[in-house]
């Protein structure tokens, strides 16, 4: 997976591209995203729970949240991704579209995807009406 093209580390690139391996572990190791989109002019930011779903990766924001009307409108968007503490801190720009996770069987390994990564997903989902699981896609430079 080569991820220099879509992603930055402290906006230098050289570093980026020189590091494939460090950039891998973070996708690995991918704790939160703060995710950026915009509808109209009016941006919005929200740190979010992920995981590492094969090349893309998946997270849930509540149904009725701000951040999940906009990627329902602009799916497009630019991401902070943070890994867990084995990866001291480190974060990595990214960006790519966002497509809801709408079949419910898929939807359902995803969940117990995100649950294995982290405690309060149980506990964020509401009983699964509350929550909508995207995936972010298609990374760009």
């Amino acid at each position: 997976m080569d991820l220099s093209g879509g992603a930055r580390f402290g906006g230098d690139m050289e570093q980026a591209a020189a590091d494939q391996a460090l950039a891998g572990l973070l996708f690995d190791r991918a704790y939160e995203l703060v995710i950026a989109s915009a509808v109209d002019g009016n941006p919005s930011a929200a740190p979010l729970l992920c995981a590492r779903d094969g090349e893309d990766l998946v997270f849930l924001s509540h149904r009725a949240s701000r951040i999940a009307a906009q990627l329902s409108i602009n799916p497009r968007v630019q991401a902070i991704l943070r890994g867990d503490e084995a990866t001291a801190g480190l974060s990595l720009e990214i960006g790519g579209f966002c497509a809801e996770v709408a079949d419910a069987e898929q939807r359902q390994r995803l969940v117990a995807l995100l649950a294995s990564a982290h405690d309060d997903v149980d506990r964020m989902l509401g009983g699964d009406t509350a929550a909508r699981i995207w995936a972010l896609e298609d990374a760009y430079p």
